[in-house]
């Protein structure tokens, strides 16, 4: 099935979940609910950062300051004034807001590598999951005063990227460019000597340095061939590569190591690029 496919999959099952949480819930309120915060995003195809301190359940909705909006004083929703616009979708019994919006709802509850990795996967790669763009969730942010977590928002606005294909890629990212390696290309694309092109997970152009981030999906037969064949292109145009799994992310020594890696590779990567300068 391969990345896009399990995403694609975990997203839709997401969404028809939300979809039939809402349809069940407007019936027990009064006027038509905008369904917010968390309870949008997962809507959205997006799941709830783990860090953040809201609950799925009861599902979230969002009132106009200063209104008697639905569900106020309903317990089977948790309700929120909310003073910006309430960008969204209007359904037949209910309306969710959009993107841009839940994503800063929840700034307040969240971290910030959970926000950065949630915005991230908004404004992933996948033209099917893809909800906005990154300079959307910045906008709305900038044009929206005075609500929790707008601090944060602006602060993390410059580690936000389009384009990366999966949150554990946009925790890679995000890892890199905290710690000094640089601001990688996701996604970037290498057109090959047979015609053909392959896409880089994290790229580094300059040095024709590429980060593989290798999910379980990877060892799929025909996925390791494919694999195989990508690397051994890459290789005669120049191009090195190293691969990081799970494993290499879910510990501070890890991630340590896998800097330490990278790092290495990179410098060694930029002197044979200079030798071959001098020579040719």
């Amino acid at each position: 099935m391969g990345i896009n496919g399990e995403l694609y999959d975990a997203a839709i099952e997401r969404r028809q979940r939300q979809i039939r949480l809402f349809e069940e819930t407007s019936h027990f309120l009064t006027g038509v609910p905008a369904f917010s915060h968390v309870s949008a995003l997962e809507f959205h195809g997006v799941e709830t950062p783990a860090d953040c301190r809201l609950s799925l359940m009861p599902p979230h909705i969002a009132i106009a300051s200063g209104t008697k909006g639905p569900g106020r004083r309903n317990t089977r929703v948790r309700s929120h004034e909310w003073n910006g616009a309430l960008i969204g979708s209007n359904y037949d019994a209910y309306d969710v807001v959009g993107p841009q919006v839940a994503w800063v709802q929840i700034a307040g509850t969240t971290g910030e590598e959970g926000l950065i990795v949630a915005g991230c996967s908004l404004a992933c790669w996948n033209e099917q999951l893809r909800c906005c763009t990154v300079e959307d969730l910045i906008q709305y942010a900038v044009d929206t005063p005075g609500f929790a977590g707008r601090a944060r928002c602006l602060k993390i606005k410059d580690e936000l990227v389009n384009n990366t294909a999966s949150p554990r890629e946009s925790v890679l990212f995000l890892l890199l460019l905290r710690n000094g390696i640089g601001r990688g290309v996701p996604n970037f694309r290498v057109d090959l000597e047979d015609g053909s092109c392959c896409y880089l997970d994290i790229a580094f152009p300059d040095l024709k340095f590429g980060i593989e981030y290798q999910g379980s999906y990877h060892a799929d037969t025909a996925v390791m061939c494919a694999d195989f064949h990508k690397y051994n292109a890459l290789r005669i145009q120049g191009w090195d590569l190293l691969y990081v799994t799970k494993r290499d992310l879910c510990t501070d020594a890890a991630k340590q190591h896998i800097l330490e890696q990278i790092s290495t590779m990179m410098e060694r990567q930029r002197m044979l690029l200079e030798i071959a300068h001098i020579v040719i």
